[in-house]
């Protein structure tokens, strides 16, 4: 994992190597259960989970942190087919743009996640505390994702780990 300070924000860089083909990727990180199973999220919307995502379309969801939550609505921002998926908030306590890369790397595919946090207008001062949180979210969602695709990380089942309610199948 890297970090790198910007202003008012930060951008945390994670890589994973996921052993799945990258069109295999691609079709399970456009289902809005995959993504929200990643994060350990409740998806409040879409209601139809089992269309992929294409840009424009939009995830509600909340995120808890200890006794507070935040309502979330997050964006695909823009995607190249085969090469990136970007997503960004439109409502939310920070403003969060988060851009999956992929190429294919021997027998699997190499995920970058790039995940840039912005505090806007007063909330710039929470920068310390908003960033040990975002760290702990983006580590839990790659490896999560990483374990998805992993017959041997997930018990043997592989991607069937997640059910057809998460759009994955």
């Amino acid at each position: 994992m890297h970090e790198t300070d910007t202003p008012h924000g930060f951008l945390i860089s994670t890589q994973e190597f996921v052993p799945a083909t990258a069109d295999e990727f691609e079709r399970v990180l456009r289902a809005p259960g995959s993504i929200a199973a990643w994060n350990e999220l409740e998806l409040s919307g879409p209601a139809g989970s089992g269309v992929p995502l294409d840009v424009g379309d939009a995830m509600e969801f909340t995120v808890n942190v200890g006794p507070l939550s935040f309502d979330y609505v997050m964006i695909v921002a823009a995607r190249t087919s085969g090469v990136s998926f970007i997503q960004r908030t439109t409502k939310g306590f920070v403003d969060v743009t988060i851009e999956y890369s992929w190429k294919t790397q021997g027998v699997g595919t190499l995920v970058t996640v790039d995940a840039m946090y912005r505090l806007t207008g007063p909330l710039w001062w929470k920068k310390p505390a908003t960033r040990a949180v975002a760290r702990k979210f983006v580590r839990t969602a790659s490896r999560n994702m990483r374990d998805m695709f992993s017959p041997r990380r997930s018990g043997g089942r592989g991607n069937s780990t997640f059910p057809d309610t998460h759009g994955c199948r």
